[in-house]
C-alpha cells in the first residue's frame, strides 16, 4: 500500500519463505503477499480444518512487539466432485415401429474426490409429428434390453412403485427409467445401453420420442450445468400388407 519494499519469495519444503529484497518498509506501510495453494489436497472430513500460520521477523532490527508478529487463518478442503454426461445417442434417429432403436448414454464423473450415491435418469416424453404436441396416446416402446456398467435400472411407475426394466412398455404414463449406480471414482466412466422396439400407431404415422438423462449424487458438486443431456428419436409407422391364403381341400 505506497511501499517501495520488493520481496521475493521461494518454496522450502511446507513452507514459503518471502524476503525483502529492495525498497523500505516505512511506518504505517502495509504490503500483501499472495500465496496460491493447487488444488491437489486431500479432502478434509468434516469439521476438520488445516491451519495456516504467517509469521514476520526483522533480522537486521528488533522489534518493540514481536507478540503481533504471527498470523493464523484456518480453512477446510471440500470436495471436488463434477458428475457429468458426456454423451446421448439413439442409433438409429429414425425407426419404423416394429423395429429396434439403441439408446447409449455415457457418463462420469470429472472431480476428484468419489462421488456417492449416483444416479441416472432418463425420462422420455412423447410427441406428435412436430415435436411439440404431445401424444397421451402413444402406445409407447418395448424395452428389450438394458446393459448398465456397474449399476441397476428399473422403470418408475405412475403410482411411484417401480419394476424390472427388461420387457417393461415406456408409455407417456411409464416413462422414467432410473439407474442406481451407487459410489463413482475420480476419473470413472460409465455407460447404460437400452434397446427399444417402437410400438405401431397407425392413426399417427409420424411421432417423435424426447429423452432426457440425468445424473446426479447425494455429495455436493462443484457444477450441476453438465448433468444432462437430450435426445431425440422419430418414430414413423411401418406399411402393413395382410394376405389371407384360402385353399379348398376335396374330399378323395
Amino acid at each position: 500500500n505506497g511501499s517501495s519494499a520488493e520481496f521475493s519469495c521461494a518454496r522450502d519444503g511446507h513452507f514459503t519463505l518471502c524476503q525483502q529484497t529492495g525498497g523500505e518498509l516505512r511506518p504505517g506501510d502495509v504490503v500483501t503477499l499472495q500465496s496460491t495453494v493447487s488444488r491437489a489436497m486431500l479432502t478434509q472430513p468434516a469439521g476438520q480444518t488445516t491451519e495456516f500460520v504467517v509469521n514476520a521477523s526483522n533480522t537486521v532490527e528488533s522489534d518493540v512487539n514481536p507478540a503481533n508478529n504471527n498470523g493464523i487463518e484456518n480453512f477446510g478442503v471440500d470436495a471436488l466432485i463434477d458428475l457429468e454426461v458426456t454423451g446421448k445417442t439413439s442409433t438409429p434417429s429414425n425407426v419404423l415401429a416394429g423395429e429396434n432403436a439403441t439408446y447409449v448414454i455415457s457418463y462420469r464423473n470429472r472431480g476428484t474426490d468419489a462421488a456417492a450415491g449416483v444416479t441416472l435418469t432418463d425420462t422420455f416424453s412423447f410427441f406428435q409429428a412436430d415435436g411439440v404436441t404431445p401424444n397421451t396416446a402413444d402406445p409407447g416402446m418395448l424395452v428389450l434390453s438394458a446393459n448398465a456398467q456397474g449399476a441397476t435400472c428399473e422403470l418408475l411407475l405412475a403410482n411411484g412403485a417401480a419394476t424390472a426394466i427388461a420387457n417393461s412398455t415406456l408409455t407417456p404414463a411409464n416413462n422414467r427409467v432410473r439407474c442406481t449406480i451407487g459410489t463413482m471414482a475420480p476419473g470413472e466412466e460409465r455407460t447404460v445401453t437400452l434397446v427399444v422396439r417402437a410400438s405401431s400407431q397407425q392413426s399417427n404415422p409420424t411421432r417423435v420420442v424426447r429423452n432426457t438423462a440425468v445424473v446426479a449424487s447425494t455429495s455436493a458438486e462443484s457444477d450441476l450445468g453438465n448433468n444432462s443431456k437430450s435426445n431425440a428419436l422419430t418414430i414413423q409407422s411401418n406399411a402393413i400388407d395382410l394376405l389371407v391364403n384360402k385353399t379348398d381341400l376335396l374330399d378323395p
